[in-house]
């Protein structure tokens, strides 16, 4: 890991993160079926996909799925956990666009309030920051790379 939680793995070994987390709980990856998070083997890859190096505040986890036409062409998925009043700094993503889902919680981009069941869109190399809000949040986003720092 470089130690910037903003210097990302490429979608392919974020493909490759996910295949591994697959193996190691005794199942090939298999998209050709349902899944849910409630499925015992998706539950026994979560903890080999929960990813380290992030900033103070931020629990982040790679869900293991993803969708990909053609190698390296695709969107990968992630959960974060924020905890209340913390802040992403000011970052960009180089690989492509990002779509961002606020669950639960609340957090604020320049000063408008996003709570539960809005969203954000994040075009490709547009900086970005926010703070999370007094009780937390919960978000669950989308992006053709993959947001796992090296």
């Amino acid at each position: 890991m470089s130690g910037d939680p903003f210097d990302f793995i490429s979608f392919d070994e974020g493909v490759q993160r996910i295949r591994g987390a697959w193996g190691q709980s005794g199942k090939a990856y298999n998209p050709d079926r349902v899944m849910t998070s409630r499925d015992e083997d998706v539950l026994r890859t979560i903890d080999s996909l929960k990813i380290s190096g992030m900033e103070n505040g931020f629990e982040k986890w790679h869900l293991p799925v993803y969708f990909a036409k053609e190698e390296s062409q695709g969107a990968q998925f992630f959960i974060t956990k924020a905890e209340p009043n913390a802040k992403v700094r000011e970052h960009s993503h180089k690989d492509g666009d990002a779509m961002r889902f606020i669950v639960s919680g609340s957090v604020i981009y320049n000063g408008k309030e996003l709570v539960g069941g809005d969203w954000m869109f994040v075009p490709k190399d547009v900086p970005y920051a926010l703070d999370v809000g007094p009780n937390g949040a919960i978000m669950c986003y989308c992006y053709p790379c993959c947001c796992v720092p090296r």
